[in-house]
């Protein structure tokens, strides 16, 4: 056998030494591996159901999870090992399971298909094999032609929809806990992710403000403040902060201001989002919405489905314009319904135009010019 280079003047003895030190690191990486592979309970991590994940809350400590099962557990590390997986192009193992998991959560526990998931385990099915497994696919996932050759025979004629993927979702685990796993904890997502729990557990998570102050939202050159009486709909209070700030101040004596609150920086985060020039207050304001509103027991709680919680809590790492739209929604329709007409019937809704008034004096007095329809610019509010 032709030596190398690296081998050439060396003695017998040195060349024996080497030989062991690789065949022991050779086979300590194998025993690694194995011992990796025999400890997965595959079973735990088939099926992981909305109500086993890890709920984390304001009351309690944010753990970081640094094992297989303990990451597809909680959500927001889930985004993370996400993040890190599109970083390096290599999505599909973690994708496919999130996809083969929600199959699994759309039946019983005991396998059976209830009536009314039926259409939608079978449009899924049909939508997983389009997405990872038949060729060209845009995920497409490499599996063993002795996996792969039986899903695509039995792709019309399967018998049990609930165990159809579990050959798949079994290589698909071990190919996360052997190989993506290991360089997802030594990532800069991970060391974000550990970062952001701490942070969090120490109080200490705040808004970073890039580019400047955010600008004044109001509708005071677009009213007419010289009339004796105008009615303020809730729209324009939407977009001006300053009359906002009296709904808030209202609600607040009525301890029902979370909804106003939340919907508050929800608009604020999509007139400030711009990943390009504020990135980390992008994620940072994203941050402060999911811990100040979304989680369980914080102090400004609203309410919101579990299922749409976690749908929020799997994109939470890289999160969009309109991550939030769905919580909008919502409190924007509670507050239209119930709490802005008890506002309407207060006297804080009264001093409406002279506070207005008051503020247009203080702007101009400080040399702050205002344009009509400066509010529509971002019908956002700060």
């Amino acid at each position: 056998m032709k030596e190398s280079k690296f081998s050439e003047g060396k003695s017998a003895e040195e060349k024996e030494y080497e030989g062991k030190i690789v065949s022991r690191s050779s086979k300590q990486r194998r025993q690694s591996s194995l011992v990796l592979t025999k400890n997965i309970d595959y079973g735990r991590m088939r099926s992981i159901r909305v109500s086993e994940m890890v709920c984390v809350t304001a009351k309690g400590k944010w753990e970081i999870p640094n094992t297989l099962v303990g990451v597809l557990r909680d959500p927001v590390a889930s985004s993370f090992l996400i993040a890190n997986c599109e970083s390096c192009f290599s999505d599909e193992n973690i994708c496919f399971w999130l996809a083969t998991n929600e199959l699994k959560c759309l039946h019983k526990m005991n396998g059976a298909v209830p009536p009314e998931n039926a259409t939608k385990i079978k449009e899924l099915i049909e939508n997983i094999y389009e997405t990872y497994l038949v060729d060209d696919s845009s995920k497409w996932l490499s599996l063993p032609a002795s996996i792969s050759n039986p899903l695509m025979k039995n792709r019309e004629t399967y018998d049990n929809s609930y165990t159809l993927f579990n050959k798949a979702m079994d290589k698909t685990l071990q190919c996360l806990n052997d190989d993506i796993l290991p360089r997802f904890l030594h990532s800069k997502h991970f060391s974000e992710l550990r970062d952001l729990y701490t942070q969090v557990n120490k109080k200490s998570l705040a808004i970073k403000i890039e580019g400047g102050e955010p600008e004044i939202v109001t509708i005071l050159a677009d009213v007419p403040l010289g009339t004796k009486k105008f009615e303020v709909t809730l729209e324009m209070a939407l977009r001006d902060q300053f009359i906002l700030d009296l709904f808030i101040e209202d609600a607040e004596s009525r301890h029902c201001a979370e909804s106003i609150l939340c919907l508050r920086d929800i608009l604020l985060y999509k007139l400030r989002f711009d990943k390009k020039h504020r990135p980390l207050e992008v994620k940072t304001r994203a941050w402060h919405i999911y811990t100040e509103y979304l989680i369980p027991m914080s102090v400004h709680e609203v309410s919101l489905p579990d299922t749409e919680r976690q749908k929020i809590s799997y994109l939470i790492a890289k999160p969009s314009r309109n991550i939030f739209k769905t919580v909008e929604t919502l409190c924007h329709k509670l507050i239209a319904h119930d709490i802005w007409p008890q506002f309407v019937k207060s006297k804080k809704y009264k001093s409406i135009p002279s506070v207005l008034k008051q503020k247009a004096k203080e702007l101009k007095k400080a040399g702050v010019k205002l344009s009509r329809h400066q509010s529509n610019k971002s019908c956002s509010i700060q």
